[in-house]
């Protein structure tokens, strides 16, 4: 296999995000840092880095959400750093589950909204909200602290 060739498929396989941790190897050892950092050498092709939406490699253009992964992958290697393992992928099941925490307690305030909607007040008791408006918005405030903290994890 010519090297071009191993290197476009090298490059496809991060722009379609089914790399592996011995393509990243690869791709180490291929990437050369141009100037400020804006634009790498991957085997004999110049890529710019820059904030476009393509990246043209070659003959071969990369658009949008391929775009965006290769870029990411280019310069978190272009930097030394680990594009993904274990330390951003638990962050990502972090924001995941503040996320998710924060859906159910949205839906355990709504929940609460609506029954509160056909209820008359019966004399002698608190008119404050159903516990499940209190414990649903406690809910969501809990998982936006958890997807925020999960997302600086992300940033490290």
């Amino acid at each position: 296999m010519a090297r071009s060739a191993e290197v476009r498929e090298l490059l496809d396989r991060v722009a379609h995000d089914e790399y592996t941790d011995d393509d990243l190897s690869r791709l180490r050892h291929m990437v050369k840092v141009r100037g400020d950092g804006s634009a790498v050498r991957v085997g004999r092709y110049n890529v710019n880095l820059g904030n476009g939406r393509n990246i043209p490699i070659g003959d071969r253009v990369y658009r949008g959400v391929d775009a965006e992964i290769l870029r990411d992958v280019l310069v978190d290697v272009s930097r030394g750093q680990l594009p993904r393992g274990w330390p951003r992928s638990f962050s990502g099941l972090i924001v995941t589950a503040g996320i998710l925490l924060a859906l159910g307690g949205m839906a355990t305030f709504f929940y609460g909204l609506w029954s509160l909607m056909g209820t008359t007040p019966v004399p002698g008791q608190s008119g404050g909200p159903p516990k499940e408006v209190i414990l649903g918005f406690s809910l969501v405030v809990a998982g936006v602290i958890v997807a925020a903290i999960g997302q600086l994890g992300r940033r490290t």
